[in-house]
């Protein structure tokens, strides 16, 4: 219950005074709650929102973001990429990020192509799902560190994946933002959400070295905020992967 408030608060909080905005989203958990909190709030306060997708026409992120947006009537713009227009994404994602590492580099990609949707409508405020991994356990080895290390360590291992964040992640975000003039917004980063994912028990977050599912807190509190069942339960891969960047790059 604390979640659930905390989350519509650092929603609410961060659209209001705003006259249009975006929001990404893949299809996942994290970012079809987003979506989903944000647009009944633009409804609410008579906001203008779009929803963006990028990534390679048919992969699961396209379809899954497609279906869900039809699901909630929320204005969807897709971005279909191809290997050419992912080819010239590099140079472009190299210099926004000032990074010359090809993980940043094709974890970027689909954002940056986003986002560039986003800037030609002059929305220019974007909200991101970015957070719930690492603070409710949503990566895909968190099991394997219970199994070696016990939920003790994987305590310590969220909470260094959450302090390289900082700079892996939301470093990157933010710049690829700026190469856009836009700025991402991230509400499941509020202090209050992190506080509060900080005092949770990583047993309630991944349950066992079998559990392939993970953040279970945070797809609970979906469920109760609106996300059908399916959808926050779902299981997703990484953005390079789901929009199909990785395997274009790997042809390229």
């Amino acid at each position: 219950d604390y979640y659930c408030d905390f989350v519509r608060e650092a929603v609410s909080k961060r659209i209001r005074g705003l006259k249009k905005v975006g929001v990404l989203m893949s299809g996942g958990v994290d970012s079809c709650l987003m979506a989903k909190l944000v647009k009944d709030m633009a409804v609410e306060r008579e906001i203008e929102v779009t929803a963006y997708t990028a990534g390679v026409d048919g992969t699961s992120d396209i379809e899954y973001a497609r279906q869900f947006a039809r699901e909630l009537g929320l204005r969807h713009r897709v971005f279909s990429m191809s290997q050419d227009i992912i080819e010239s994404c590099i140079p472009q994602v190299a210099l926004a990020v000032e990074e010359r590492d090809m993980v940043q580099i094709e974890a970027g990609i689909g954002i940056y192509a986003a986002l560039k949707v986003a800037s030609q409508d002059e929305t220019y405020q974007v909200f991101s799902g970015q957070g719930p991994d690492e603070l409710w356990g949503g990566y895909t080895w968190y099991p394997n560190i219970i199994a070696a290390e016990g939920h003790e360590g994987l305590r310590k291992r969220m909470q260094d994946d959450w302090q390289r964040g900082d700079i892996e992640t939301f470093d990157r975000e933010n710049k690829i933002a700026l190469a856009h003039r836009s700025e991402q917004l991230f509400p499941y980063c509020d202090a209050k959400i992190v506080g509060l994912a900080a005092n949770v028990s990583p047993r309630l977050k991944v349950k066992s070295a079998d559990d392939r599912i993970g953040k279970h807190t945070h797809r609970e509190a979906a469920v109760r905020l609106g996300v059908p069942e399916e959808v926050a339960y779902r299981t997703k891969n990484a953005a390079q992967h789901g929009t199909g960047v990785h395997d274009t790059l790997s042809t390229i």
